[in-house]
């Protein structure tokens, strides 16, 4: 007996001292909810230095705050005070101004008490499940294809990418030169295998032990890399005759987010963590073949209630990585034969691009995650071929063909990257429309493959926008599989769909671009081209409807109309300026929570009403506004904010 309650006693004590991982959510970032002018300034450019060149020309591209309050590192001060409590911080994650760290029973209530500590939740660990990818049975030894159509020889990979149409765009010397990539997984044997001897890898880091070795190494599980090196050959293969990757010209940063040791899973703040990463790095879009529904822990599961794109932290994470510019795509899932059915976090983003699994005749997998969002959304956004996918085996010379949302991830994903290469000018926005423009069912998509099978033709012949300067350009490829353009394209633009303007195209390298007659920003046109192709004669595209455009925006629409969702912030926030104070210019950053008329009016230090920057109505989202004080006196002025609901007044100082 006394044996017994011994053991009872030790078991107990070790439970109330067993350290585990939490996050740590604070009020403020050390200086206030509402800090002067003066501080907000100097933070946000501490912050923006910390930025890499190729961060802040990607984020000019949307528009978006080349910095805001989410950039603003996590308070130092709080930090200090938690490690000199023997708190071991593992991540610092400035997005959620929260860091995740160890704690016992006895520390966790001490910080919840703090009064700079708004709550204290644990770390939930996602399941990592790849049933159909892990179970198959691995095929070594060459492959290779008899007949080979295109400049490169794809051996055994050729049908997952000719599906997609990627091959045509390698033809051209499309290959994802100039785009920077980021994959999140297992962790990547790169350096070992002859497929990758051509890759530029800029940075890796791993997460789990917090240091920059992604491959396996002392304390990781024999098979800890496998699924992260399969899925980089898809994308980043080049070993012709046997597989050449989706885009293997692009460059590459790594960041190993999962735990395969036992229980296999991920924990959510490693994901956010290395989306961070990515972002101050300059990726211009990351792709992780990651799905996770359910965790070690079920008291601290979500639900798929909570799949509605603003819930889950790996969720919340990608939308936010969205809104500064970069293109998120994420598996769909394995889970429709499952009893979880739906797709998981983070594919239920509003802006994330989730992508599901098909079969070689174009039907949907049996396993492939279907929609919708708990909140209603279509799902999965578009689809590739899933099944028999050809990757490197890592643990021989050879190849081996593996299954899932996983395997189809890194092919759409190395598409986009294709796009973004023949036209470096686009941005995340409009790369997504594409995407989902030019997907096989775009004009009724559905919840079981979302929009359709990508096709990386289709996307570089669909007509996007290019802004110089006061002038605003169409540009897009003519290139058909087979057939070869004949004449020189023209455009046709109108705003009554009856009254035509003939805009002929120039050739740009190997794209057409067509100038835009000057509009009011707003007004709404249509236009369609005509072109003359070897075999058919005259074509006029689209041969149904027209391509509409709003002039001023950055994105065409065809069959679809709004499918890009902001990122909505919590409350109506308007930032002290920067710089301040200015010469002639500055920015101010606004948050607008709800859609609304939004008025910007100047006044000077009496109270008068001097100039009015803007009154137009504006969808929920983040905003830069530039208030150009040109011709004024130095002085004292106040910039007012008013919407529907609120009234936010910002002094600014214009020093000459």
């Amino acid at each position: 007996m006394r044996n017994y309650l011994t053991a009872v006693l030790i078991f107990l004590a070790f439970s109330i001292s067993a350290q585990e991982k939490y996050l740590i959510f604070f009020k403020d970032k050390g200086f206030g909810a509402n800090p002067s002018e003066e501080v907000l300034s100097a933070k946000l450019l501490i912050a923006e230095k910390s930025l890499s060149p190729k961060c802040l020309t990607r984020r000019a591209k949307t528009n978006s705050n080349l910095v805001d309050y989410y950039d603003i590192p996590v308070s130092s001060k709080y930090l200090n005070f938690l490690e000199s409590n023997g708190i071991k911080i593992v991540h610092k994650l400035n997005w959620f101004n929260a860091v995740s760290a160890r704690m016992d029973f006895s520390q966790l209530k001490k910080i919840e008490s703090l009064n700079f500590v708004k709550g204290v939740r644990p770390v939930k660990e996602w399941i990592f499940k790849n049933k159909e990818s892990r179970n198959l049975k691995k095929e070594s030894g060459a492959f290779s294809t008899k007949e080979q159509k295109h400049k490169l020889d794809y051996g055994a990979s050729l049908n997952q990418l000719e599906m997609s149409q990627i091959p045509d765009l390698h033809d051209i010397g499309i290959t994802g030169k100039g785009v920077l990539m980021g994959i999140m997984d297992t962790g990547f044997d790169w350096k070992a295998l002859d497929v990758f001897k051509h890759i530029t890898v800029v940075a890796e880091h791993d997460f789990v032990f917090n240091d920059d070795v992604t491959a396996n190494q002392p304390g990781d599980r024999y098979d800890q890399d496998e699924h992260g090196t399969e899925i980089l050959s898809i994308i980043s293969g080049y070993s012709p005759g046997y597989l050449i990757g989706s885009a293997f010209d692009a460059k590459f940063v790594l960041a190993k987010t999962e735990d395969v040791r036992s229980e296999t899973h991920v924990e959510e703040d490693n994901y956010a963590a290395a989306l961070e990463w990515f972002e101050r790095l300059g990726v211009d879009i990351t792709s992780s073949s990651l799905g996770y529904n359910e965790f070690d822990k079920p008291e601290h599961s979500y639900t798929y209630a909570d799949m509605n794109g603003k819930t889950a932290i790996v969720t919340r994470a990608a939308e936010i990585a969205f809104q500064k510019g970069l293109l998120v795509i994420t598996a769909a899932g394995n889970e429709a034969s499952q009893p979880w059915h739906y797709i998981i976090a983070p594919a239920d983003g509003f802006n994330t691009i989730a992508v599901g699994a098909l079969n070689a005749d174009g039907t949907v997998t049996t396993f492939s995650s279907r929609g919708p969002t708990a909140d209603g959304r279509i799902k999965p956004d578009v689809c590739a071929l899933g099944v028999s996918v050809h990757v490197v085996n890592p643990f021989s010379t050879g190849f081996a063909n593996v299954s899932g949302t996983s395997a189809s991830t890194p092919i759409v994903s190395g598409g986009a990257a294709l796009l973004l290469s023949a036209f470096p000018y686009l941005n995340n926005v409009q790369l997504r429309k594409i995407l989902l423009e030019t997907a096989s069912n775009s004009q009724n998509p559905n919840n079981d493959i979302g929009y359709g099978l990508f096709s990386a033709l289709k996307a570089i012949n669909y007509p996007n926008i290019k802004k110089s300067k006061d002038s605003i350009f169409v540009n897009r490829y003519f290139y058909f599989e087979g057939d070869s353009i004949t004449s020189t394209p023209e455009m046709f633009v109108s705003q009554d769909e009856k009254n035509f303007t003939r805009i002929e195209g120039k050739r740009e390298g190997k794209y057409f671009s067509f100038l835009l007659p000057e509009y009011f920003s707003g007004d709404s046109l249509h236009f369609y081209f005509e072109y003359t192709l070897a075999g058919q004669g005259k074509v006029q595209e689209p041969a149904v409807k027209y391509y509409s455009y709003t002039y001023g925006e950055n994105v065409v629409s065809h069959y679809t109309q709004d499918i890009n969702y902001p990122f909505v912030p919590e409350k109506f926030f308007v930032s002290a300026n920067y710089p301040n104070p200015f010469n002639l210019q500055t920015r101010i950053q606004v948050e607008l929570p709800y859609d609304s008329q939004v008025g910007i009016t100047v006044y000077d230090i009496l109270g008068r009403r001097v100039k009015k920057i803007k009154n137009k109505f504006l969808k929920a989202g983040f905003y830069t506004e530039t208030i150009d004080l040109t011709g004024f006196s130095s002085g004292v002025y106040f910039v007012v904010f008013k919407t529907k609901k609120d009234v936010k007044v910002q002094k600014v100082v214009l020093l000459k």
